[in-house]
């Protein structure tokens, strides 16, 4: 029944009625001044769906009915145009078009127009976001936590919780490819190189149908695509250094972006040891065969390393993928094979004692793509392996117990392998130019055993000409979950594939309000209901055994902003409210944070001085709740300690099943200033920032190992605090 109502939907796909001979609408958009090329720009019908991509050479062509039309070209670095045209039948045309490049350079993050305009959709340019503060050098997760509806609850944590939802629900993709716990130093930092990337999209609801896999987010970044005019990109921060370059050679392209910390390497010039560093290469190889067929080769690969002997520790990902595609005329039809996987390992002793943790996923995509007048419809099919392996030796002084959960044995090894068969659907309407319609449809087949179907429909109306209304509804199956070994989730937590998925319904209701050219009003208000969940039971005899659950989480985002001028500007505030129930008891998950004041800012003075600011004000985080779980588990029972002991011992903890109490109110300002230098063959940007300039003294979480078995009590053992004033000075170098 499931496979033939999504059979019939892709039927329904394609009752197009055909009209007249299409006629040829080629062009060409170049730079007014330079006179070069433009290219990836998006050039739409205006009040239709019919739309297309300039390529390297900033070509584009399109084929539309005879009659009167305006073309609307986007483009980041350039000025809106619309070019009104008019075709008679049998005359094709060919269109010259010069594009203004815009000479202000914009401030913190500019979320560019989209179709898709609603609140739970964000696109992002990668200047964007390098001007944005940052610790160390600029990164894609620690600014995606400023966004509206985006909770990063330790600054320690490159790990985001989106709208009530857990890290491991969120999707890290690359290029099409998801990518596992794509991390730097325990999670302090994103993996990815910010200057090998072309764009990034964030979804944190209305998700395209084919993105599947996780419950409560997407982060998706397309590295950059080779062109005419070469590329290359240098920087130098406190952190690391690293390059990223394009070249093309007639119809050959290159992509190579590398980066590596270098305090090893320094410390050891002065006969110091530093144990740590990390490094991250993209690599991308294109070869057009025709204007229409292209093949392209992907690869990342990120490790991270730490050599304190007899301890060594490494974790990273290794991705590769291999495309083809063919694009024409508004249809693409692509083909991919893919592998990503994760790793992580810890040995002492020369690798008498270790802990090995593998997670990966392989698998063939096919995908389908067609623009109509009206209606753009999309399918695709894929083919997944998911395989995980777990395990652990540990012997002499190395006690399980400690390191893991009470009475976690000294030997484990753990296997598991799912196999995911997944069709999707979705489809665009524009009935009337105010109601656009987006439905989607995805079947998973699990095992060639199990089957789930999971729907979605969006509809907007644009009740006004400046103010639209949103609305979505859609359900979300995830078949792995983390295995939080700490209090919280981290690059060496295990994933684990469940018996059963988890499952998640999301409701949504926006506007978007369109307040003259520069200034945009926007609201949405979600419902999400979590219907299976699951978490490590660490009171069970057997290792992993998992708790089931469900939960909620409901809340509301609203945002202000101004994206262009001397000035920009996002003002945002956040209400959110989760809730988890486990064996019928309920509690607040770490992550609840019910307000959450937002703000970025970016002032140019000049054409090379940039000023951004950052600011956070929001609930401090709750006393964790986590004690509770580990007094419940049995965690504890074998150190002697009652409920009574910990309500004497310290004023911190609160032991409830739904605790109330929480830190104070965390604050945090954060400041960059950039100035661009020009040289005779390059220019070069020097940049200062500094975190929490404020000082502000804001404590994160209580870790109950820490503090009552690496310290006494009565002192400040266990306790995080956020990061202190933090200085960085970096520059950036482009070829």
């Amino acid at each position: 029944m499931k496979i033939a109502l999504l059979l019939t939907f892709i039927s329904l796909s394609f009752r197009i009625l055909f009209g007249q001979e299409k006629i040829t609408v080629a062009g060409r958009l170049y730079n007014e001044e330079s006179k070069q090329p433009v290219p990836y720009a998006n050039i739409v019908v205006k009040n239709t769906f019919i739309g297309t991509t300039s390529d390297e050479n900033g070509s584009f062509s399109l084929q539309l009915e005879a009659g009167d039309y305006t073309l609307q070209i986007f483009h980041v670095v350039y000025y809106e145009k619309e070019v009104p045209i008019s075709l008679k039948q049998g005359k094709n045309i060919h269109l010259s078009i010069a594009l203004n490049e815009k000479t202000e350079q914009l401030g913190v993050i500019t979320v560019q127009a989209r179709r898709d305009a609603a609140l739970s959709g964000f696109y992002l340019k990668p200047y964007s976001v390098i001007n944005a503060p940052a610790i160390g050098e600029p990164d894609v997760v620690r600014v995606a936590a400023m966004l509206p509806g985006i909770t990063q609850i330790n600054d320690y944590k490159a790990e985001l919780n989106i709208r009530g939802g857990h890290a491991d629900q969120n999707q890290f993709i690359l290029d099409g490819v998801e990518v596992f716990n794509p991390q730097h130093v325990m999670g302090m930092f994103s993996a990815f190189n910010l200057w090998a990337v072309e764009d990034i999209r964030i979804y944190t609801a209305r998700f395209p149908a084919e993105y599947s896999g996780r419950l409560s987010g997407v982060i998706s970044l397309n590295s950059k695509m080779p062109q005419n005019k070469p590329y290359t990109r240098a920087h130098l921060s406190l952190l690391s250094s690293g390059i990223a370059l394009t070249r093309k050679w007639n119809k050959t392209g290159l992509l190579f972006a590398a980066r590596r910390t270098y305090l090893d390497l320094a410390t050891k010039l002065f006969g110091g040891n530093f144990p740590f560093n990390f490094y991250d290469i993209n690599l991308k190889l294109t070869q057009n065969f025709t204007d229409a067929w292209k093949i392209s080769a992907i690869g990342f690969l990120n490790t991270d390393r730490m050599d304190a002997d007899p301890s060594l520790s490494k974790w990273g990902n290794r991705m590769a993928a291999l495309k083809l595609y063919k694009q024409r005329d508004g249809t693409v039809k692509k083909m991919a094979l893919f592998y990503s996987g994760f790793f992580s390992s810890a040995e002492e002793g020369g690798g008498s004692s270790f802990i090995n943790n593998d997670f990966n996923i392989s698998g063939l995509l096919l995908e389908y793509r067609r623009i109509f007048s009206k209606t753009i419809v999309r399918f695709g099919l894929s083919f997944k392996k998911n395989q995980s392996a777990y395990k652990w030796y540990l012997q002499g002084n190395l006690n399980a117990d400690k390191i893991f959960y009470s009475g976690a044995p000294q030997a484990f090894n753990e296997k598991q392998s799912t196999d995911l068969m997944e069709g999707w659907y979705g489809q665009d309407f524009l009935f009337l130019p105010r109601f656009p319609l987006t439905i989607k449809l995805r079947y998973i087949l699990q095992d060639y055993k199990q089957s789930y179907l999971a729907p979605g429909l969006f509809l907007d109306w644009q009740i006004l000409p400046r103010l639209t209304v949103t609305s979505g509804a859609e359900r979300m199956f995830q078949f792995f979950a983390a295995g939080s070994e700490a209090l919280e989730f981290n690059a060496p937590s295990p994933l684990f594939i469940t018996d059963k998925p988890l499952s998640a319904d999301l409701f949504t209701l926006g506007a978007v309000w369109q307040l003259g050219l520069d200034y945009q009003l926007k609201s949405e208000l979600f419902y999400k209901n979590f219907h299976s969940l699951v978490k490590l039971n660490a009171a069970a005899d057997s290792y992993p055994a998992f708790l089931s659950g469900s939960g909620r989480a409901y809340g509301a985002d609203i945002v202000f902003e101004k994206l262009r001028g001397r000035i920009t500007f996002q003002f945002a505030y956040s209400y959110l409210s989760a809730l988890l129930w486990f064996n019928n008891v309920s509690s607040k998950p770490n992550w609840d944070v019910p307000h959450a004041f937002k703000g970025l800012m970016g002032f140019r003075f000049g054409r090379t001085w940039l000023f951004n600011a950052a600011f956070t004000y929001r609930s401090g985080n709750l006393y964790q709740n986590a004690l509770a779980m580990f007094y419940a588990s049995g965690a504890t029972g074998d150190r002697n300690y009652s409920r009574t002991d910990f309500n004497l011992v310290t004023p911190y903890f609160i032991l409830e099943n739904t605790p109330s109490t929480r830190f104070n109110p965390y604050t945090r300002l954060d400041l960059a200033l950039r100035k661009k230098y020009k040289a005779k063959h390059f220019d070069w940007t020097l940049y200062i920032q500094v975190q929490n300039i404020t000082f502000a003294d804001n404590p994160l979480r209580i870790d109950f190992r820490e503090r009552y078995f690496g310290g006494t009590p009565n002192q400040d053992e266990g306790i995080t605090m956020s990061i202190p004033i933090l200085p960085s000075v970096g520059a950036e170098f482009e070829f």
